[in-house]
């Protein structure tokens, strides 16, 4: 996160990672956060908005849409999305829908409320998801 090691922290629910199909359409999210120096919340994170996934595909990181994947940094309160200009890649490297399993690397651009651009790279997460 901004050159700087993003590290979720290792209490309750500083992971979360789903991949559901809800009337009709799916939706899947991974996402870690943790506490700075300060004690502020920040969490990142990637998902789709009724868009299924599947091994090996590469998904563009847009607004937070139906039909589209996206990105988010939320900073305590500040919740901000990738856009059509600050825009991001998610790739699915597994998808093991037996053992709900998913893995894959993403990257992304989001800007602030403040007009700050934050700039997320090398992401990658290995979990088990629940549907």
């Amino acid at each position: 996160l901004d050159g700087e090691i993003f590290k979720p922290g290792i209490y309750h629910n500083s992971y979360r990672c789903f991949y559901q199909y809800v009337n009709g359409k799916y939706y899947f999210w991974v996402s870690g956060n943790m506490k700075d120096k300060n004690q502020n919340s920040i969490e990142v994170g990637v998902g789709t908005e009724k868009l299924s996934i599947s091994e090996g595909q590469i998904l563009n990181l847009y607004e937070r849409v139906d039909g589209n994947s996206f990105g988010i940094y939320l900073f305590n309160i500040d919740f901000n999305n990738t856009s059509t200009v600050n825009t991001g890649e998610l790739k699915i490297t597994k998808l093991d829908m037996k053992n709900n399993i998913v893995a894959g690397t993403f990257w992304f651009d989001v800007k602030d409320n403040k007009g700050v651009i934050h700039q997320i790279r090398e992401g990658r997460f290995d979990m088990q998801f629940t549907k």
